[in-house]
């Protein structure tokens, strides 16, 4: 894998060089080598890499129904409003663990 498209793929992915180190329990800067041009990512590496990439970007964020002021409810990507840990019913896990109580 190319060092441009090793930094593309964590940039698509929001990581950071030790975020793959610690993905792959690996140093620091042997990470950094990839990223810098002074070694190749094992071909392994940049198979998985590839995949989450495909994944991540295949799938979309979840969206919740969320109520405005007037009453009108319309969809929101999740962690713009609303408890971001919300679920596909729009209750967070605290909301549904108090109703299962009850």
């Amino acid at each position: 894998m190319m060092q441009g498209r090793l930094r593309e793929c964590l940039k698509i992915l929001r990581w950071s060089e030790a975020d793959l180190a610690a993905a792959l329990g690996r140093q620091s800067a042997e990470v950094g080598a990839w990223l810098n041009g002074r070694g190749r990512a094992p071909l392994a590496v940049a198979a998985w890499l590839e995949a989450l990439v495909k994944a991540h970007l295949a799938v979309p964020p979840p969206l919740c129904t969320v109520a405005r002021a007037d009453g009108q409810a319309f969809a929101s990507p999740m962690g713009r409003s609303g408890d971001s840990r919300a679920n596909a019913t729009g209750r967070s896990p605290t909301r549904l663990h108090a109703e299962r109580r009850n």
